[in-house]
């Protein structure tokens, strides 16, 4: 090979490199809602070439998965997202000390205090140079709030996030046996491999919509709408944080209830704490029992808290797209090396 042609060859791929990473950058302001689009296409693939079938063209098929989405989906959740601002401007018109989940947590958190007190003057310990809970409250609402002023500025963002993201969920749908030609073209995997890989993320995404997003909708439902029927009146509050903690692994959504029936309790309202106690049970049971079903299907077999860990971790790192994209990551780095070295995985094994 001459050294013109060598230099042509390197000029060529410094060129490509650059054009594609200069492409690849007009789309980083779209990251999250491109990324969400990639990982439910995956979810939604199996769904579409069913539908495909019984369709003459996989656009159609691609609109009616988007259509099912839309419905079941995006829907609920719009409302929800409505709801939540203008629940937001209205604490924030009252001030989030006003509500009453805040009142009603001061006021356990006040009496809570008192009982510490008493019971460590009892062993001469003094609690006045720990922080006191009331304070901690306080600094934690004031954070809550300033989130959530934050949030209402962002809707316009949030619109367009949306937008982009059924558009590219369009795409991917559509042109997804394109995208595989062109991966297998490129020749970077071998075939096996290549369907291994495109099996596990597939998997790993489903999974992860219909346990984490489907369950922890249904735990949070439940826990608010049993909260609303105790005497709590913020519905859309308990919705949130309840579906924040089934996110978690290991904690789920049942403390969120646990915690209000403490309240109850405390109030003086013992049918409000037993009901919240059996909404602690029923979202539990989703928890304990349903989930752990849905996982195994894919045969996982990771500790609870690697899986904790790497969830907060993804989180830390890549930000709410995290909640989906830690378990796959995860799953990926356990099997990857059963894709790419099967004999020196047996021979450990």
């Amino acid at each position: 090979m001459s050294s013109n042609t060598r230099k042509h060859q390197i000029f060529r791929t410094l060129l490509i490199s650059l054009v594609l990473f200069l492409f690849a950058l007009m789309f980083w302001p779209f990251f999250t809602p491109i990324l969400f689009a990639i990982l439910f296409a995956f979810a939604l693939e199996k769904m579409t070439s069913r539908l495909s079938s019984r369709f003459k063209r996989r656009s159609w098929a691609a609109l009616l998965a988007l259509l099912a989405l839309f419905l079941f989906v995006t829907i609920p959740v719009g409302i929800i997202i409505l709801k939540l601002f203008t629940t937001i401007k209205d604490y924030i018109n009252i001030g989030f000390q006003n509500t009453q989940l805040y009142q009603m947590t001061e006021k356990f958190l006040t009496e809570l205090t008192h009982s510490l007190t008493a019971f460590t003057e009892k062993f001469d310990i003094d609690l006045a140079k720990l922080p006191q809970l009331n304070d901690v409250l306080s600094q934690a609402s004031t954070a809550i709030a300033s989130t959530l002023t934050g949030l209402v500025s962002k809707l316009p963002q949030i619109t367009l996030g949306f937008f982009v993201f059924m558009a590219a969920l369009y795409y991917f749908l559509i042109e997804s046996k394109k995208i595989k030609a062109l991966v297998i073209k490129l020749d970077l995997l071998s075939l096996d491999e290549l369907d291994q890989l495109i099996d596990i993320i597939q998997k790993g995404s489903y999974l992860t919509l219909v346990a984490s997003l489907i369950i922890g909708s249904s735990q949070a439902l439940i826990v608010a709408l049993v909260g609303f029927f105790c005497g709590f009146n913020e519905f859309l509050l308990l919705f949130i944080t309840t579906f924040v903690f089934s996110l978690i692994p290991v904690v789920g959504a049942a403390p969120v209830a646990v915690f209000l029936s403490i309240l109850a309790f405390v109030q003086g309202h013992t049918g409000a704490g037993i009901g919240m106690l059996v909404a602690a049970a029923l979202v539990g049971s989703l928890d304990n029992l349903i989930k752990p079903l849905i996982v195994n299907s894919n045969n996982e077999d990771l500790h609870p808290l690697v899986s904790l860990l790497a969830l907060v971790g993804a989180i830390f790192i890549y930000g709410p797209p995290g909640i989906l994209l830690g378990p796959i990551i995860t799953q990926l780095a356990f099997k990857i090396g059963v894709i790419f070295f099967p004999k020196v995985t047996e021979k450990e094994s």
